[in-house]
């Protein structure tokens, strides 16, 4: 191998193993703010109640949604992560109500949730 051709081949891993690093900090990051009961996200931001209990709640609502969305008998190209996420934010609503926070943004949201329910009566 000439000269040339090692250091194309040590650069060439160097981005490699860079690439991964990358991706698997960006993964990780990203991950974190998908939590619902991310404190920057609704419904997490919106309740007076620890993370933990939050994830359980969620967790628990997870079949029961399931099961109600299964019922819908949608057709197998519909996306139903959006009403699988309305779903869960209902139950826990219901659930944990008394604790809502009174700001403007968690007003709004709230409002959008009751919204949603009164469209969607199965939920």
């Amino acid at each position: 191998m000439t000269r040339e051709q090692k250091l194309l081949v040590n650069t060439s891993v160097v981005l490699f193993i860079a690439l991964i690093l990358i991706a698997s900090i960006w993964r990780l990051s990203s991950s974190e703010d998908n939590s619902p009961c991310n404190t920057n996200r609704f419904p997490g931001k919106c309740y007076e109640i620890e993370r933990e209990i939050c994830i359980k709640q969620m967790a628990s609502s997870d079949g029961e949604c399931r099961q109600s969305i299964k019922s819908l008998n949608l057709p197998p190209a519909r996306l139903t992560g959006p009403i699988m996420d309305r779903c869960q934010q209902s139950k826990y609503d219901r659930v944990f109500h008394y604790l809502r926070k009174q700001t403007a943004e968690c007003n709004e949201e709230f409002a959008e949730l009751e919204a949603w329910r009164k469209s969607n009566p199965d939920f």
